[in-house]
C-alpha cells in the first residue's frame, strides 16, 4: 500500500501480507517504529527525543477506518 501520510519528516504506511499484530510503520530519517492500531502504543523502541504524539493523534482519528484497511489487505483467502 502506498504512503498513508507524512507528519513532518514521519512517513506512515501500510503493508499487505503483513504479520499480526494489526499496525502501521513510521518511518523518519533517523528511526523507524511500528505501532499497533489497536492499543496506538509502539510495537517498537522509539529512540529518546522522538515525540509520536501527532501521528498517534492522527492514528486515534482514523483508527477504526485504518483497521478494517489492515484486516482486508492482510486477511489470508479461504
Amino acid at each position: 500500500m502506498p504512503r498513508i501520510t507524512t507528519i513532518r519528516n514521519l512517513r506512515i504506511y501500510m503493508y499487505a501480507n503483513d504479520h499480526p499484530p494489526p499496525h502501521v510503520h513510521v518511518h523518519s530519517p533517523e528511526f523507524s517504529v511500528r505501532i499497533a492500531l489497536q492499543t496506538l502504543a509502539p510495537i517498537d523502541l522509539v529512540p529518546k527525543g522522538h515525540d509520536l504524539r501527532d501521528v498517534i493523534d492522527y492514528l486515534r482519528q482514523r483508527q477504526t477506518a485504518l483497521l478494517l484497511r489492515w484486516s482486508q489487505l492482510n486477511e489470508a483467502d479461504p
